[in-house]
């Protein structure tokens, strides 16, 4: 599917959520994820890294996220890894 509707959507008042394995202090680099609301649907996820708030941003479906999140959970190294 097309991700330009996830990218179109306005996420300048998200709220970012990081881990809370994440850590403080000099070990807290991580990602940070926020639902992604087009019309007032959540279509899908957001992610990006909590030491470059105005960096990239990833955006996945629901399901793509699911089946992310299943993949790490699953221990597969290479999801972890840019």
């Amino acid at each position: 599917m097309d991700k330009s509707v996830l990218r179109s959507a306005d996420l300048s008042k998200a709220v970012w959520t990081k881990s809370r394995r994440s850590g403080n202090g000099a070990n807290d680099q991580c990602i940070e994820v926020t639902r992604v609301v087009v019309d007032g649907v959540h279509v899908g996820m957001a992610i990006r890294d909590s030491t470059d708030p105005n960096g990239p941003v990833l955006y996945f479906w629901n399901d793509e996220y699911k089946a992310y999140q299943l993949g790490v959970q699953d221990g597969q190294p290479d999801l972890l890894v840019p």
